[in-house]
């Protein structure tokens, strides 16, 4: 996968099961500071999952607010244009090791094949995990409360 940066997949999972692990529910602030043990750094007012060796880490949907954390992402590959066809292949092959790492940490995934392939785990009081592509590789973590909020709209 020469053509596309991307984070180790046992670190990427490991990051998401860090989040799981986590008591929930929680402010954004507090899981800014939280995200220390991860590496990742607060800039200004926002929350960066940079670490040395993965410069392209962001998170979107973190930040030293007060207000309860929902959902956040925060990117796996870096972004690869989407006429270059050999880097949107290497981008593909990412999304599946990362779909079959998670498979073999929390079982088999809801996939979602259409314009923005995706696989889905509802994994109960820890929250649930999307992992999607376009042009890079996005996870996103999905609070307790805010999972059961999705599946009673019928958005999960």
């Amino acid at each position: 996968m020469s053509s596309v940066t991307n984070v180790p997949v046992d670190q990427a999972l490991d990051q998401l099961d860090f989040w799981l692990a986590a008591p929930w529910p929680m402010s954004e602030e507090a899981a800014g500071e939280m995200a220390s043990a991860l590496g990742w750094t607060i800039e200004g007012e926002w929350i960066y999952a940079r670490c040395n060796d993965v410069p392209f880490q962001t998170v979107l949907g973190l930040s030293k607010r007060d207000s309860e954390v929902t959902a956040f992402s925060f990117s796996l590959t870096g972004d690869v244009e989407q006429d270059d066809g050999e880097a949107m292949d290497a981008l593909k092959d990412a999304f599946s090791e990362y779909v079959a790492g998670g498979r073999s940490r929390w079982g088999k995934p809801a996939m979602n094949r259409g314009a923005v392939p995706a696989a889905r785990w509802d994994l109960g009081e820890r929250g649930g995990i999307r992992i999607h592509h376009t042009t890079a590789v996005v996870a996103t973590y999905v609070t307790p409360n805010d999972l059961t909020a999705l599946k009673v709209m019928n958005d999960w």
